[in-house]
C-alpha cells in the first residue's frame, strides 16, 4: 500500500452548486468522482465519492490501464486541492 499526499497548487473558485463532480472514461467504464464541498471546514475529514458505471470493471485492469486511471484520478485530485485550498492524502 503506498500513500502520498497533494498539496494545492494553484487557488481555483469553487463551482456555485458546492457539488464538485469529474468524470472519465477508462476502457469502456465512466469514473465519477464527487466531492461534497458544503461539509467542508478548516480541518475537517472529507470523503470523495467514487463511482464506476455502468458497473465495476468484470476483469482486473491491465498496467496501461492502471497507470491511466491513476493518472486522471490525480489530476481530479489536484482539481480538489486547488479548490479547498488544502492537502489531501491519497491512499493506494
Amino acid at each position: 500500500m503506498e500513500s502520498y499526499n497533494i498539496e494545492p497548487q494553484r487557488r481555483q473558485p469553487a463551482p456555485a452548486s458546492g457539488i464538485l463532480r469529474r468524470s472519465f472514461t477508462i476502457s469502456g467504464y465512466t469514473v465519477t468522482f464527487t466531492l461534497m464541498l458544503d461539509a467542508l471546514t478548516p480541518g475537517a475529514k472529507s470523503q470523495t465519492n467514487i463511482e464506476w458505471s455502468p458497473d465495476l470493471p468484470r476483469r482486473p485492469l491491465s498496467k496501461a490501464e492502471w497507470k491511466l486511471y491513476r493518472k486522471r484520478r490525480n489530476a481530479i485530485i489536484q482539481e480538489f486541492a486547488n479548490i479547498t485550498g488544502g492537502n489531501l492524502m491519497v491512499v493506494d
